[in-house]
């Protein structure tokens, strides 16, 4: 079964303001913003959906699923053996559960109608390129993925060299499992055919290009930006035409 009929991207940053105006140069646009229980403000590339909240500590990633019916997903989850960690949040009562699989991926359940949350067009605008997968390193990816699984994901495809990795998707979301010490941390993955033009736009517009990083699991490069005060990188690649 599915987590839920929508998934948001939740990111801890210590600085709401300062992150915020760094994606919105980026092109991606708010779609909402509030300070209470805490600032927080919600954005979209025209592909996803962006929750920045602010903490006293940038935190990794977190998936939150909604559904105006999760409280019934929770106990299908149980009664098919998932481990699903009771939530009793007093500022947050919508929460009603939360999973972490073996490779620390946060999942957070939440019973709201999907139909009430500002959509992404689909179609992506920002100046990354397209969104490609939302990337993880992990410890063991067997252990993982099996995890995933279970909870409605698939893989799409992997490799074991030059080291285990795997893709994988629910419908919702593509996520990008890495057992290596080349991704240091996890990365919001854009795909551009014109990568060469877009960094030196960007550079240009004043955002600092992190050097290229090594990726021979597709064998092409990567280069990183750095959100200010976020536990988190984005990188940007070259995706061949499928011609």
């Amino acid at each position: 079964m599915k987590l839920g009929k929508f998934v948001e991207i939740s990111v801890g940053v210590i600085d709401v303001g300062q992150s915020l105006a760094f994606f919105e140069r980026l092109g991606f646009e708010k779609l909402d913003q509030n300070w209470e229980p805490w600032p927080w403000a919600i954005l979209s590339d025209g592909t996803i959906t962006l929750n920045l909240s602010q903490q006293s500590g940038p935190s990794c990633p977190v998936l939150n699923y909604f559904s105006s019916d999760m409280k019934q997903r929770v106990k299908e989850l149980k009664s098919a053996g998932i481990d699903v960690v009771p939530v009793h949040d007093r500022e947050i009562p919508e929460v009603v559960g939360g999973l972490e699989t073996p490779g620390g991926i946060e999942i957070s359940l939440v019973e709201y109608s999907a139909r009430r949350i500002p959509k992404p067009t689909g179609r992506p605008f920002s100046k990354c390129g397209s969104f490609g997968e939302l990337a993880f390193p992990i410890n063991d990816l067997e252990t993982s993925v099996a995890s995933l699984e279970k909870v409605g994901f698939k893989k799409l495809r992997g490799d074991s060299l030059p080291y285990p990795w795997a893709a994988i998707s629910d419908g919702l979301i593509s996520l990008g499992l890495y057992q290596s010490e080349d991704l240091k941390l996890p990365a919001l993955v854009y795909h551009s055919e014109n990568l060469d033009e877009r960094l030196d736009a960007l550079r240009q517009e004043g955002f600092e290009v992190l050097q290229e990083m090594p990726n021979p699991a597709v064998g092409i490069g990567r280069f990183a930006l750095a959100p200010p005060s976020a536990h988190l990188l984005l990188i940007l690649e070259y995706r061949p035409s499928a011609n």
